[in-house]
């Protein structure tokens, strides 16, 4: 019996050829989120510029599954990525699974960030789910800046991530 190799369709390598580059040049900042995409989920990808100050992580950390921010298995809320930069911690791009049951209204998802200058938090990135629009979504958020004194990140105020200093 011999192997029957799948064919390519024509132009997938003209749509990945133009996904890299749009990568690569900053225009859209997107992470593979790791598993397979749930069926009827939706990736919501933020853009984010090359601007003074822009950093990116190379640590990944899991937010916890907590509430709403959760994966179709329940088992993480997401993740980000990070690293110790001079001046404070760098915030790159923090990917969240949301599962929303709204039927009326919008719900707004957040990334918030604890540190010394907003001990109270301070929201940096916010992404809106119209409504009625119940499902599982992936926000994908490029933060890509540094923070002096950050103590936590958090996706509302659900699900977070502390950080303490060295």
């Amino acid at each position: 019996m011999r192997a029957v190799l799948p064919r390519s369709r024509p132009g997938r390598w003209v749509i990945a050829a133009v996904a890299a580059a749009a990568l690569a040049a900053g225009a859209v900042t997107a992470v593979a989120h790791p598993g397979p995409r749930p069926a009827g989920g939706v990736l919501l990808a933020a853009r984010s510029s090359a601007a003074p100050g822009y950093c990116t992580g190379t640590a990944l950390t899991r937010l916890p599954a907590v509430g709403g921010v959760t994966n179709i298995a329940g088992t993480e809320g997401g993740h980000l990525w990070w690293r110790g930069r001079a001046g404070g911690i760098c915030i790159g791009t923090v990917i969240t699974d949301i599962r929303s049951s709204i039927l009326t209204g919008t719900e707004t998802v957040q990334v918030l960030v604890y540190d010394d200058p907003h001990p109270g938090g301070q929201v940096v990135a916010a992404r809106t789910i119209p409504a009625p629009e119940p499902g599982t979504y992936v926000f994908s958020f490029g933060v890509h800046r540094v923070f002096a004194g950050l103590t936590a990140v958090c996706i509302g105020a659900l699900s977070c991530i502390e950080f303490s200093a060295p």
